[in-house]
């Protein structure tokens, strides 16, 4: 079952994000949930990855429109373009709203409920 092997997946996955600095919060051990980090230098990082993201698409779109390019050429580098500043844009909003760590959390408290052992099986069963 996919949803059994979520956790060990989602920390396997954090040991490369925690290197990179990627992204800006973390997996507490006692709590069992993600949480936000408070360390000034991996946010610093972290920061400093949304500057180059956001230059980077600046730097695209100013090809794509004063660029030398064919318009197919155009076209193409306008999807990346998109697709590129929808995922730059979405880390900028870490600090207003917790959203993405609290959809990840709740994937772990229902991994960690429901899904656990055939009594709760049953009872959810019954239940509806």
């Amino acid at each position: 079952m996919f949803s059994a092997k979520f956790l060990p997946i989602l920390k396997f996955h954090l040991k490369f994000c925690k290197f990179l600095n990627c992204i800006p919060f973390r997996y507490n051990e006692n709590l069992g949930r993600l949480v936000p980090i408070k360390n000034g230098h991996s946010l610093f990082k972290f920061k400093l990855q949304c500057v180059l993201s956001a230059l980077y698409c600046g730097a695209m779109g100013a090809n794509i429109c004063f660029g030398r390019l064919s318009t197919t050429v155009k076209l193409q580098g306008s999807i990346f373009l998109m697709t590129y500043l929808i995922g730059a844009v979405s880390r900028w909003n870490y600090g207003l709203s917790p959203g993405p760590i609290q959809v990840i959390n709740s994937f772990l408290l229902y991994e960690a409920g429901p899904l656990r052992g055939p009594e709760n099986r049953a009872f959810i069963i019954l239940r509806k």
